[in-house]
C-alpha cells in the first residue's frame, strides 16, 4: 500500500477518471483524488487560495481547448505551481509528445495501459518513486512509465 498522497488528474475522458479512481482506491486507501476535465479547469483548481498542494499531477496530453503540454507550460511558469510534480498521462507513445513533455518540465511520461491490473501496477510503481528534482530521469527510456 501507498502512504497518503494528494493527487490531481486532468483528463477530458470521464471513463478514464472512473478507471483511474478505481485503480487508485485499490492501491491507496488514504489517497485523495481531485479530478479536472480540462487544462483550464485544472489550472483554476491549482490556483485557488488555501488549497493543499497536490503531491502529483497526472495530466492528459490530448484535451480540447488547452492540451496537456500547453497546460504544463502554464504550470511551470506560475510561481504558485511551478514546483509541482507533473506526470504526462496519455494513450500515445508518440516520441514527439514525449520529447515535448520532457522539454516542458514533466517529471515522467505515463502511457495509459489498456489493462486494469497493469494500470494498478504502474500506478503503484509511480506513487512509490522517491520524488525530487534530483530523481527526475534524464534518459528517455527512464522518463517513460509503461
Amino acid at each position: 500500500m501507498i502512504v497518503s498522497k494528494n493527487i490531481y488528474l486532468a483528463d477530458d475522458d470521464t471513463d478514464d477518471h472512473f478507471i483511474f479512481e478505481a485503480a487508485l482506491e485499490e492501491i491507496c486507501e488514504d489517497c485523495t483524488l481531485t479530478l479536472a476535465t480540462s487544462g483550464d479547469e485544472l489550472l483554476r483548481k491549482l490556483r485557488k487560495p488555501n488549497i493543499p498542494s497536490p503531491d502529483i499531477v497526472f495530466l492528459d496530453i490530448n484535451m480540447p481547448r488547452k492540451n496537456g503540454i500547453e497546460t504544463l507550460k502554464e504550470i511551470k511558469v506560475d510561481l504558485k505551481t511551478n514546483g509541482l510534480q507533473v506526470i504526462m498521462y496519455s494513450t500515445s507513445s508518440n516520441p514527439l509528445y514525449i520529447d515535448q513533455a520532457k522539454e516542458a518540465g514533466a517529471c515522467f511520461y505515463f502511457v495509459k495501459p489498456t489493462d486494469f491490473s497493469k494500470l494498478k501496477q504502474l500506478l503503484l510503481k509511480t506513487l512509490s518513486l522517491h520524488w525530487g528534482t534530483n530523481n527526475i530521469p534524464s534518459k528517455k527510456h527512464e522518463f517513460m512509465i509503461s
